[in-house]
């Protein structure tokens, strides 16, 4: 199963998260808010970071502030009307200064504050000594707000496990054995893709299977 590190425990199913998590890479951290520190690379493998937001136990958060947003988010990845919609619903927050924004998610101040310092420097620098994160030239500090948050928690993004099946689209059995009368296509099959499936083939995966299924159905 194939976790997307971009939702937001804030709304159900994928939601707008994700239109601002994944274009905020780089021009804000990501931070763990128990202990304001960042912990993974931000603009890294979508497994990696799923795995890391599961194995701390709780929500992760991004932020940026709203230059940052205007410049890669809103207009860009992420509609005005969605993106006005993901603030009333709370899904994306929006406060005033850091200070703000620590108290009301119970982040350490001093310890984020550091963190906010850091990065800033990281952005200026355009390098991120500490975990690589793919810096890019339009990103300005995040100094002065309104900063805009959005709390993090994966969902199932992908399921690569199931039904074996061969290049016709029938369905095997434990020995390799062709099943009679039996296709299938998409994520209740396994195997298909190896270990990790690559991105913006799982429609395509579906399609071409399908076809397959239905054109070695209709020659029996």
């Amino acid at each position: 199963i194939q976790m997307g590190p971009w939702t937001s425990p804030d709304e159900k199913g994928f939601g707008l998260a994700p239109l601002f998590v994944e274009s905020a890479l780089g021009y804000g951290p990501m931070i763990d808010p128990v202990t304001a520190k960042r912990f993974i690379q931000e603009s890294g493998n979508r497994k990696v970071r799923a795995d890391a937001i599961v194995a701390m136990g709780h929500p992760a958060v991004i932020y940026t502030t709203l230059k940052n947003a205007e410049t890669a988010i809103i207009g860009k990845n992420m509609t005005k009307e969605l993106y006005d919609r993901a603030v009333k619903n709370g899904v994306i927050k929006v406060y005033p200064d850091l200070k703000a924004m620590a108290d009301d998610l119970k982040i350490p101040f001093d310890a984020l504050k550091k963190t906010n310092d850091t990065f800033n420097g990281y952005i200026k620098d355009q390098k991120d000594p500490d975990f690589n994160c793919m810096m890019f030239k339009d990103a300005v500090q995040n100094g002065d707000g309104p900063f805009y948050v959005v709390r993090l928690w994966p969902r199932v993004h992908h399921c690569m496990g199931g039904l074996v099946i061969n290049n016709k689209a029938q369905v095997e059995n434990a020995r390799g054995q062709v099943i009679p009368g039996l296709y299938a296509a998409g994520e209740i099959t396994g195997g298909v893709h190896g270990m990790v499936r690559l991105g913006t083939v799982a429609v395509a995966d579906c399609i071409i299977f399908g076809r397959t299924a239905a054109r070695t159905a209709a020659g029996k």
